[in-house]
């Protein structure tokens, strides 16, 4: 049995009255509970690492393990092992969790460890950014409209990121101009956000209607990240059958 323990047993057997006396918060400066790589996006795959540590002579009743809880809509709970390690020239015991999130936010993480059935926990908190996207791809299922006609054609957006998705909610505008930088035509039905997180995708449908203009048109799409602005476009023609 550790030490740990047994100094533990002891003090249960002769240094108090009650075992009330041994509540969580008298356990709790046996945690210690950090984060590494924290602020990282949402994508659904960049990961932030939670490290719940102990002295190296500490051990749970039986199994080893440390129970984590991740605060998210329904609570993920996990049990993870208690291992070795070094830690600048220091020995100690860790647990580490691994936590993704495809919505950027601050979660609550705690972590909890027993001995002689007494619980005691620590928590803290972990951020995920926008996870916005790197490049834009834009793509019409035509490349030639036809003037004073409502047929559609289908604009779509996909907004990439090399790691993991982008956030739900992202926007990108779309426009249609002409040679001389007018907007020409109109949508139906205009989309400019990212609602569904595993698609990426933005769908239009622009017609030009009554308009009777022939010739080149330029669909621009344009996003706005942190840092800088993200785009790309593609030429139409447009003309008569």
């Amino acid at each position: 049995m550790k030490k740990f323990m047994f100094s533990f047993v002891l003090i249960l057997t002769f240094g108090c009255e009650s075992p009330d006396d041994f509540k969580p918060s008298s356990l709790i400066d046996l945690i210690n509970i950090e984060v590494r790589s924290n602020n990282v996006p949402a994508d659904g795959i960049s990961r932030i690492q939670v490290i719940a540590a102990f002295s190296e002579d500490f051990s749970t009743e039986d199994d080893q393990k440390i129970e984590f809880t991740v605060f998210k809509d329904s609570l993920e709970r996990s049990s993870q092992d208690l291992v070795f390690t070094l830690n600048n020239g220091v020995e100690e015991r860790i647990s580490e969790l691994f936590v993704v999130h495809n919505r950027p936010e601050t979660l609550r993480v705690k972590a909890t460890a027993s001995v002689n059935g007494v619980e005691f926990s620590k928590t803290t908190d972990i951020v995920y950014e926008m996870a916005y996207p790197e490049e834009i791809n834009v793509l019409a299922d035509s490349l030639v409209i036809n003037p004073n006609s409502f047929k559609e054609l289908k604009i779509t957006t996909e907004l990439l990121r090399s790691i993991g998705k982008v956030n739900s909610g992202i926007i990108a505008e779309t426009i249609v101009v002409d040679t001389l930088g007018n907007e020409r035509g109109l949508f139906n039905n205009y989309q400019n956000k990212i609602r569904e997180i595993d698609s990426g995708k933005i769908e239009n449908r622009f017609t030009l209607g009554n308009d009777d203009y022939t010739g080149r048109l330029f669909v621009i799409v344009s996003t706005q990240t942190a840092t800088e602005t993200v785009g790309d476009s593609i030429v139409i023609f447009s003309k008569n059958n």
